[in-house]
């Protein structure tokens, strides 16, 4: 049985007056007296009359709705982010469209296009390629939008990130302060500027300590997951043991996970025969056999703080300045890292 669906003319037939009288009068326009709009509302609730929101976007050529692009919607990260934005944007009368890129530039540019065709009013963007050609077209049209990651291309684009750099050197400073020197780095695809720079720095922290880097010892990884978190922790293990990490820097707690699933298979304990640390402190990060030590992130304020970004962008558009907010990551020190035993 198909329901039929309440249309504005239903109830301009109902009230005895033509469509453009009901569409004023639920806009709210003052052409339309106030014993003629109460009429038409009552009736409209009676009804049970849902606005057509595709219309009225048509007719507005924008919607109430804030498009967010996220690199892989698997991630708890971008949950808890995708949290902070929508918890903020409600209140605000916006809502979330989501979409995942799933880390592939192609499938990025549809997902973009879907969300320009469906006229949301503004973007949340995590993006492969700040060069690639749709992403100039949104910044040469200075579409509404804040990126998660630092952007440098224009100073008309608004980020907020938390820097990764002070994250990546204050996870491996932890280990070399607890005595390890050959450290190892499971890195992130080194096309997203955030995995480039909690890599630039875990390099720092070792020229800082005169530590020399060891190729060897990094390692990039083609995705986020746990898999190649895996697959790269067991290259570490195939190594002579004399060239082997003691501990390790992953980029995100999913891939730490992957790590920490390989060292224990080859029948080896973490934190006794490698030191392990992860990146973000998603909440499956505690919840390990052996608790994950990590650099968290503050995830759902900077999703928070990018919706507030972009509804001041919305708001008022020819005048609004573009920002550049860096939030600072804070060590948590759990069970998977200990100092240096020696051999």
């Amino acid at each position: 049985m198909v329901i039929r669906r309440v249309t504005i003319q239903d109830i301009a037939d109902k009230v005895g007056v033509n469509k453009s009288t009901v569409s004023r009068a639920l806009s709210g326009s003052p052409q339309v007296s106030e014993e003629m709009r109460a009429r038409i509302i009552q009736s409209a609730k009676e009804m049970n009359y849902v606005p057509n929101e595709v219309a009225r976007s048509l007719y507005r050529g924008t919607t109430n709705s804030v498009g967010l692009l996220v690199l892989d919607i698997m991630n708890p990260f971008f949950a808890e982010f995708a949290r902070g934005a929508e918890n903020y944007l409600l209140n605000h009368g916006y809502s979330l469209v989501l979409c995942n890129s799933d880390g592939k530039l192609e499938r990025e540019r549809l997902q973009l296009n879907l969300l320009r065709e469906m006229r949301v009013s503004g973007l949340i963007l995590t993006v492969l390629n700040p060069n690639a050609s749709h992403f100039n077209e949104l910044v040469n049209e200075r579409y509404p939008m804040i990126m998660l990651d630092k952007y440098e291309g224009s100073e008309e684009v608004s980020y907020v990130t938390v820097d990764g750099v002070v994250g990546g050197r204050m996870a491996t400073e932890y280990l070399l302060k607890i005595g390890h020197r050959r450290i190892g780095h499971i890195a992130g695809p080194q096309r997203m500027s955030a995995h480039e720079y909690r890599s630039k720095g875990y390099l720092e922290a070792l020229m800082a300590y005169e530590v020399p880097a060891d190729p060897d010892l990094i390692i990039d990884t083609d995705e986020s997951t746990s898999d190649e978190g895996y697959r790269v922790m067991k290259k570490f293990l195939q190594m002579p043991k004399d060239k082997q990490p003691t501990a390790i820097f992953a980029f995100n707690d999913i891939v730490a996970m992957g790590a920490y699933r390989a060292i224990i298979e080859a029948g080896y304990e973490v934190p006794r025969d490698y030191s392990l640390i992860g990146y973000d402190n998603i909440e499956l990060a505690s919840l390990l056999s052996v608790p994950l030590t990590t650099i968290e992130q503050p995830t759902y304020d900077q999703g928070k703080l990018a919706a507030m970004m972009l509804l001041e962008i919305m708001e008022n558009p020819k005048h609004a300045k573009a920002k550049a907010v860096v939030l600072q990551p804070k060590l948590v020190i759990r069970e998977t890292t200990a100092p240096y035993r020696g051999t």
